[in-house]
């Protein structure tokens, strides 16, 4: 991929993880992520997510990785 189009997907990126903790999640019972992680097994239920993102994210080249880490930084969730 061109250095280019690899600018445009990690931006992408960056704007739609920037909304994903506080956008409601069918999977979360429609909770958010930030409101999930209140109880514990909302938590345990958000750190799953995050480790399959961080899992998917490890895949691809490094120029085109998101760092989940902000997400669990967010969150205040240990990584």
């Amino acid at each position: 991929m061109p250095p280019e189009a690899e600018a445009l997907v990690r931006a992408a990126k960056e704007r739609h993880y920037a909304d994903w903790v506080d956008f409601p999640i069918p999977a979360l019972g429609g909770l958010t992520p930030r409101e999930a992680i209140r109880s514990r097994r909302g938590r345990e239920a958000v750190d799953v997510m995050l480790k399959q993102m961080e899992s998917l994210e490890a895949r691809l080249p490094e120029s085109q990785r998101f760092d989940v880490g902000k997400l669990r930084a967010a969150l205040a969730l240990p990584g």
